[in-house]
């Protein structure tokens, strides 16, 4: 706390600066995935599921205390082909993927919606120009849509 913030100190200590609290979680999850992938393209099929419990140790405490519980869960695909551009004698795949998520459980609604889509689309190379299904680094951008959201993103991603 310094300058003006001093003031805050009273109110703030300890409630949202310079506390501490111990608590588990417990999260089994459960994921799938199908793929075909040829030199000609490549298609995946992911899903997954989870269920998360976390508490606090001392409940008792009116502020920190806390017991909760969560569930999410996705589905996404993915299709990349070749475009037949080369940079830095590795090829270049577009990649066109679809997603759909949400959350199950009490708490479903916290964030203010519950499930969300996605639609993107991007371009992919490997690392290793020998290795054309191993490692790759992507650069994408996504549309987001859901009750309560709309949006986009842009993402730079490494698979190993």
């Amino acid at each position: 706390y310094r300058g003006p913030a001093v003031d805050l100190r009273p109110v703030l200590d300890g409630l949202l600066f310079n506390w501490n609290m111990y608590a588990w979680l417990v999260t089994p999850s459960l994921a799938m995935e199908w793929a075909d992938v040829t030199p000609e393209r490549r298609m995946r099929i992911r899903t997954h599921a989870a269920y998360s419990w976390i508490q606090s140790f001392d409940e008792s405490n009116r502020v920190l205390g806390f017991r909760e519980n969560a569930g999410t869960y996705s589905v996404r695909g993915e299709y990349a082909a070749p475009t037949g551009l080369r940079i830095m004698d590795r090829s270049v795949d577009w990649v066109g993927f679809a997603s759909y998520g949400g959350f199950f459980g009490g708490n479903r609604g916290a964030l203010g919606f519950t499930t969300v889509s996605e639609v993107g689309a991007g371009l992919e190379s490997p690392f290793d120009k020998g290795n054309p299904l191993g490692q790759q680094v992507r650069v994408s951008a996504s549309y987001l849509f859901g009750p309560s959201i709309r949006g986009w993103t842009v993402g730079i991603g490494l698979e190993f």
